[in-house]
């Protein structure tokens, strides 16, 4: 959104729709409704595998281009789930955990280039003291933490994570200000939606499609074994309609003005390190 120009307040408006779009996917893959859906708790998130395609829409034609290109590809992953159980042959589990890996460290060296790279703000000791307090507390409550205090590890270390930075000065009047400023309850504005369409782009976006359906596939694996003692392989069905559910919450994507949506593995890793699904 920033390589597209759009001013801080257009860029809060665009990422209130898509966590809009993001509780609606969420809510699509637990509900289980008609063909679409698993009823496991596999939120949808962002995703670093359309992350490279996005920028090179945005380059090429802007925001209208990469809100078609993220339609496009939510299609073709919803054409692709009614495929994917004759496909399994060419497409095996270990695959999906191949995929995983590979975007796990693409947004992993994205991080590193915003941390560390030649134009990065340098991190100062506070921040480094901060985040290893927030991730010490999370740690902490989940080993040592007994029923809700090790189910709400996460949130708890967050909010640890809070008083530190503010003990440390790095929360001040300014962030306050600001978000006092906001109303209350407001819709977001969709006065940067608009579609358009690059067949230059279709290989990027097709790449990123299969490798967000084999993701899911993939985490969906993970939910299955996490609630069934008894799991021996995976359930294409549910699988399949896992893949649709994402491929459909990728289409509201481009449909309401955001990016590119999967299953989120880290959300499914903390439920089974909780004991939450």
């Amino acid at each position: 959104f920033r390589l597209a120009g759009v001013p801080v307040s257009g860029v809060a408006s665009l990422l209130a729709v898509g966590l809009l779009v993001l509780g609606a996917g969420t809510f699509l893959q637990a509900a289980r409704r008609g063909p679409v859906g698993t009823g496991f708790l596999c939120p949808a998130t962002f995703t670093a595998a359309y992350l490279s395609p996005s920028l090179l829409a945005v380059k090429a034609g802007g925001l209208p281009l990469l809100f078609g290109m993220t339609l496009f590809a939510g299609t073709l992953e919803v054409l692709f789930a009614r495929l994917l159980s004759r496909m399994r042959p060419y497409f095996p589990t270990e695959i999906s955990g191949l995929v995983i890996l590979m975007i796990g460290i693409s947004a992993g060296m994205a991080g590193l280039r915003l941390m560390l790279g030649a134009n990065a703000e340098p991190v100062t000791s506070a921040e480094w003291s901060v985040a290893g307090v927030t991730l010490a507390s999370m740690i902490a409550f989940n080993v040592w933490g007994r029923g809700l205090v090790r189910m709400l590890c996460a949130l708890e270390g967050l909010a640890v994570g809070y008083v530190a930075a503010s003990l440390a000065g790095m929360l001040g009047g300014t962030q306050f200000e600001n978000v006092a400023r906001v109303s209350w309850i407001a819709l977001p504005s969709l006065e940067y939606i608009g579609w358009s369409f690059d067949l230059a782009l279709v290989a990027p976006f097709v790449i990123a499609c299969l490798a967000v359906a084999m993701k899911a596939v993939g985490t969906i694996t993970v939910c299955q074994r996490m609630v069934d003692a008894d799991w021996v392989r995976p359930n294409m069905n549910s699988a399949t309609r896992g893949v649709l559910a994402d491929g459909v919450t990728t289409m509201l994507a481009g449909i309401f003005g955001a990016v590119g949506t999967n299953t989120s593995t880290p959300s499914v890793g903390l439920a089974s390190a909780t004991g939450v699904a």
